[in-house]
């Protein structure tokens, strides 16, 4: 768990638990809705894609991230996202962060990565992740030090290193 002191004030994490699914479902789904490709798609269709795309990524980290930290991101006591950590004995790997459409660009994203690169620092390991090379979030990793190292298309493979200080 990320101590509370490494987060802003009103924000929170929490273990997810089975009663999150609906939020979490919401949370993809409005995530990837206005992805390129899926604007033409009828609602419905689009929707039942996205719920099943959301049940594979879950089944997905479940086994390949299992004994992560999985968090429920929240602000002013309403869950605003989600944080998945997998912890190795020289990496923390930022598995996924994503936040509600109204939550983002209001810096929570920001507060989440520091609090992990602050954690990550203080037991030297370094911070890694992947992220679409299209996805905007691409500009706040290069702002808080996280440097190219790899791709896989379509992915950027990042990774911040202690000795690059926390932003």
């Amino acid at each position: 768990m990320l101590p509370t002191e490494y987060l802003p004030s009103g924000l929170a994490l929490r273990g997810e638990n089975p009663d999150d699914r609906p939020f979490l479902e919401r949370l993809f789904v409005s995530n990837r809705a206005a992805e390129p490709g899926f604007a033409a798609w009828p609602e419905q269709m689009r929707h039942t894609f996205l719920v099943s795309q959301f049940d594979l990524q879950r089944c997905h980290y479940a086994n390949a991230y299992a004994g992560g930290d999985f968090y429920i991101v929240e602000h002013n006591a309403g869950a605003v996202g989600r944080l998945c950590l997998f912890r190795t004995d020289h990496d923390v790997r930022v598995v996924d962060v994503s936040l509600t459409p109204q939550s983002c660009g209001i810096g929570l994203g920001s507060a989440l990565l520091r609090a992990v690169q602050r954690q990550a620092g203080m037991q030297g390991k370094t911070v890694s992740l992947n992220v679409e090379m299209s996805n905007p979030a691409l500009r706040l990793y290069r702002r808080l030090g996280f440097e190219q190292t790899g791709q896989s298309d379509p992915y950027w493979h990042m990774i911040w290193r202690p000795s690059t200080g926390v932003p």
